[in-house]
């Protein structure tokens, strides 16, 4: 193996050690809310705002 080659080969471990790297990372506490927010309460919401619009149509047909 020459050297350029050792080298090229160096630098893809290295890009997929970046890569798992970033793969297997914790992320912050306050990217894990929105991401909660987002796919807890934002459905939560909508879910809450059809009920109460579907109990005003029925209030309103009796």
């Amino acid at each position: 193996m020459t050297p350029e080659q050792a080298d090229v080969f160096i630098a893809a471990i290295n890009r997929l050690a970046d890569v798992a790297q970033s793969i297997f990372v914790i992320p912050a506490s306050d990217e894990i809310a929105a991401v909660f927010a987002l796919g807890v309460a934002g459905p939560l919401t909508l879910f809450l705002v059809a009920h109460m619009a579907g109990s005003l149509v029925n209030f309103w047909r009796r």
